[in-house]
């Protein structure tokens, strides 16, 4: 087996309240194999004086503090550039991970899949110390194995940064952090784009190779921001920087193919602008006299995306498993029956299209 060793980078502001149980965690796991760079982006709080401690007394252990607030991003790309590691975990202060979850995540899946670009475990919510057994969002109900996320990711991101593993020569080969910077420069104070990171580090790595899941819950993610993601304000940002993420999705030529494409449009338009629904919204495309010629020689690929990416969708929740949903079944049974009357796309008889 190729060497396990784990980088795992602690991104800090003050996070005095919880990263010492954070870094407990980290100490505390099965698989003693790594080495944690703890990031103190200017805290004004005793974050310092708690990552100190950790290095001084544990040699895995390293801190670092920006001398002015660079913003997350920038942070962690400072910290990923003072590690080399082949394997990186980034690791949010606040969020705990289980004893098992290096060894399950990376030693037992990732490092035995040398074509998976990155691996993750599912992780429960963290609400008051309590964990609460599921967590509260959408995500594709996949079994523990080896899984191309590309056409589920195209619909939303269920994937915590906190509980994923992904190879440095994969990431370095998508543009890293610097990618993103160069894209949403969300610390620019002039013109800030912000966007999901964590999103768009997902399907980009998707598209250099599959990952593997970790069907358990291995992380325990806090959860202290419910009430501004309740507010006006909170859900009208979420809102822009989702549709600026799919937005430079569609944009990324040079990653992504025609058929991601045009399916993250598919979501940004049938589920974000409108309430047009998904499956109504990509035939709608396919019989567009605007799209529908673009989409007419990988129109079953395409279709077979949309399907593909929204059929194992369930919203994981103790309290509403059943009641949300990203399209109805008898939506997706249609598709289904689109899907069946059609010929082979053309492209597809030239060429390996899809990744």
């Amino acid at each position: 087996m190729e060497n396990t060793s784990l980088d795992i980078i602690v991104t800090a502001y003050n996070s005095a309240d919880h990263l010492d149980e954070c870094l407990r965690s980290v100490a505390q796991q099965t698989h003693e194999s790594f080495q944690v760079l703890v990031i103190d982006n200017a805290s004004q709080d005793s974050t310092a004086e708690i990552g100190r401690q950790w290095a001084e007394r544990d040699a895995r252990f390293r801190f670092h503090r920006n001398e002015k607030n660079l913003g997350h991003t920038h942070s962690a790309n400072r910290a990923y550039g003072m590690l080399s590691g082949e394997y990186v975990l980034q690791l949010h202060a606040d969020d705990l991970l289980k004893p098992d979850f290096i060894q399950k995540v990376l030693v037992e899946g990732l490092a035995l899949h040398p074509g998976c670009a990155y691996a993750y475990s599912l992780f429960s919510r963290y609400i008051d110390g309590v964990e609460t057994g599921d967590v509260g969002q959408f995500r594709p109900d996949l079994s523990t194995g080896v899984h191309q996320l590309i056409d589920y990711l195209c619909f939303t991101n269920w994937i915590i940064q906190s509980f994923a593993i992904f190879r440095r020569s994969h990431f370095n080969k998508v543009g890293g952090f610097e990618r993103h910077i160069e894209r949403f420069r969300s610390d620019d104070a002039v013109a800030p784009r912000g966007g999901f990171l964590d999103h768009y580090m997902w399907i980009r790595l998707a598209t250099v190779g599959p990952a593997y899941v970790v069907n358990e819950a291995l992380g325990l993610y806090r959860v202290h921001d419910a009430s501004l993601r309740k507010t006006a304000s909170g859900q009208k940002r979420l809102i822009q920087e989702a549709i600026r993420t799919y937005d430079y999705i569609y944009d990324d030529h040079d990653l992504f193919d025609d058929v991601t494409r045009y399916a993250v449009k598919v979501n940004q338009v049938g589920r974000l602008l409108t309430n047009n629904g998904l499956v109504k919204t990509a035939v709608d495309m396919v019989n567009s006299f605007e799209t529908g010629p673009e989409i007419a020689p990988i129109r079953k690929t395409f279709l077979s995306a949309v399907y593909h990416g929204l059929n194992k969708y369930i919203f994981d929740s103790n309290e509403h498993y059943n009641r949300f949903m990203l399209e109805t079944p008898a939506n997706l049974a249609s598709l289904r029956s689109i899907l069946a009357t059609l010929p082979a796309d053309p492209e597809k008889l030239v060429s390996n299209y899809r990744r």
